[in-house]
């Protein structure tokens, strides 16, 4: 459920105007959007870690 939440606040970078320009990704919303790749990148490794254990 959370991939699904973090992948779905990640459409911000294609709606918001700006999103990825320098002035943005320092901003509040560009601390939002990168947050949010972090998680997406800790599930990711997490799932892949608990999967060679089983």
């Amino acid at each position: 459920m959370s991939l699904a939440v973090f992948v779905m606040t990640q459409t911000f970078l294609a709606t918001t105007p700006g999103a990825v320009t320098s002035s943005t990704i320092l901003s509040t919303t560009g601390h939002f959007l990168i947050k949010d790749l972090w998680f997406i990148a800790n599930l990711i490794f997490f799932l892949k870690f608990t999967e060679q254990k089983v």
